[in-house]
């Protein structure tokens, strides 16, 4: 397998994996943004206003923290198989200066 081939691979699976893993991170950092803005605007005159941007908060926070975790498992991932791939290019460029 050559050096073009292992980059283009990489490139193909674990950076798609952490691209769309930003794209979900990005919606929910979106989504907690909104959440937290209308729980500081719900006024105390209307408790049940209040309860239901509370309820909405905590939600969308587990959420926000599961999305969270799954980016950067998908980034440590990615640099993970990096450092194989660095190591097997240097393999390949050293059989090659060999022959």
């Amino acid at each position: 397998m050559g050096l073009y081939s292992l980059v283009n691979a990489f490139l193909k699976t674990e950076l798609v994996k952490v691209q769309e893993a930003r794209v979900h991170f990005d919606s929910m950092s979106n989504s907690m943004d909104e959440a937290l803005s209308r729980n500081a605007a719900s006024t105390r005159a209307r408790p049940s206003d209040a309860a239901d941007g509370r309820n909405a908060l905590t939600a969308v926070g587990a959420c926000f923290a599961h999305t969270t975790m799954d980016y950067v498992a998908q980034i440590n991932i990615a640099h993970a198989q990096k450092d194989h791939l660095i190591v097997e290019a240097v393999r390949v460029q050293s059989r090659f200066h060999e022959n």
